[in-house]
């Protein structure tokens, strides 16, 4: 395959030395030393790769492993997202503990040592992705990882039922739509994030303020005049007002918006339905300049708007 898409069909793995191996080139972490902690070692995996996504659907009777050493070769950060399918699981990483229970998820650092336990049959998926698929801001995420966010209802139940379709349809993936839905589902778990975070910094009108701001932005990210003085004076509050909100949630406006702008982009780049040269697509979402707009797009993707762009051109199997 040209595009980088991969499927790797259901396999199992009765010596844990032979998993450990596979871990690695499925899921792209560091070594990890899984052990049994029960009767014989039992782990059946399904795996995806998109670009710099992995995915692995596990089910595995009862066992546990570690990573001792940190993930010192991923190239940027990146986190695991671990959605509990079926039975239970622990979590210990950085002196923290969570539980996850079915239909339960967690958010993890990739790049740090961590023990995983599953003293019952259990199903999972397990997510590997840059921490850029996240629109939340690093100060507000580093309260998330390594928390439990129940499935059972609200948010966390859309996000735990569209992770959980995913994990049954991991061949669907091949689709060219495939990175598209991933994008989906990361949203609806950065919509979580974000919530759970507002949350958790503060309650009232400062952070309805920051959301309906946010959703003025969002509503208005094509206008390339786009600016905090615009946002300030169309929101009826003062410039001043509009960076404190901003730095509350660990951001600025202006880097708020051109990560928004970049991402729109980054999907349409990819998606070999939309017919736009990279220029239409650039200007679509704010980018008049069009040198500005490469060389912002590569210091944040490792890539160039074109390059990308025909890389999502290709046929899936050419």
């Amino acid at each position: 395959m040209s595009r980088d898409v991969a499927y790797y069909p259901p396999r199992e793995y009765r010596d844990p030395r032979a998993w450990a191996v596979a871990a690695s080139r499925l899921i792209q972490t560091a070594a990890i030393a899984p052990f049994s902690t029960g009767e014989g070692f039992r782990l059946r995996a399904e795996a995806a790769a998109l670009g710099s996504i992995r995915l692995a659907h596990l089910e595995s009777g009862p066992y546990a492993h570690e990573r001792r050493g940190p993930a010192a070769e991923l190239p940027e950060p990146t986190f695991t997202l671990t959605l509990q399918r079926r039975g239970t699981s622990r979590i210990v990483q950085s002196g923290g503990r969570v539980e996850l229970g079915a239909g339960d998820f967690t958010i993890t650092d990739s790049s740090r040592p961590y023990r995983r336990e599953y003293p019952t049959a259990a199903q999972v998926l397990v997510v590997v992705f840059p921490q850029r698929f996240l629109s939340v801001p690093t100060r507000s995420l580093a309260h998330l990882v390594g928390t439990s966010m129940p499935g059972s209802d609200g948010l966390g139940a859309i996000a735990s039922r569209l992770l959980g379709g995913i994990a049954d349809n991991l061949p669907a993936l091949r689709d060219p739509l495939g990175l598209t839905l991933i994008d989906t589902a990361l949203d609806v778990v950065s919509t979580l994030l974000a919530a759970r975070a507002l949350g958790a910094e503060a309650t009232g009108t400062p952070v309805w303020e920051l959301l309906e701001i946010r959703d003025y932005i969002m509503e208005h990210l094509d206008d390339p005049a786009l600016s905090p003085a615009v946002i300030a004076r169309e929101n009826f509050i003062s410039e001043r007002r509009l960076h404190h909100l901003f730095q509350g949630s660990g951001s600025t406006v202006s880097g708020w918006v051109r990560e928004r702008r970049l991402e729109m982009c980054r999907r349409e780049l990819a998606d070999p339905a939309v017919r736009c040269t990279v220029r239409e697509i650039g200007e679509r979402w704010g980018f008049s300049n069009q040198t500005h707009f490469a060389r912002v797009f590569r210091a944040t993707y490792g890539c160039s708007p074109s390059e990308l762009r025909l890389l999502g051109r290709l046929p899936e199997d050419a």
